[in-house]
């Protein structure tokens, strides 16, 4: 039983839906969009 609950630990945080990496490195890009100050291609330039 402990190796299936360290298995279902390790498959969550190696799930592609696991908020890392793209999170960590969007320079808070996601931010801007929810705030409005991004909405198209020419405001994220």
């Amino acid at each position: 039983m402990d190796k299936m609950i360290s298995l279902i630990g390790l498959l969550q945080i190696t799930d592609s839906f696991f908020p890392s990496g793209a999170f960590a490195y969007s320079w808070g890009l996601e931010t801007y969009v929810t705030e409005g100050r991004v909405k198209d291609m020419d405001g994220l330039k």
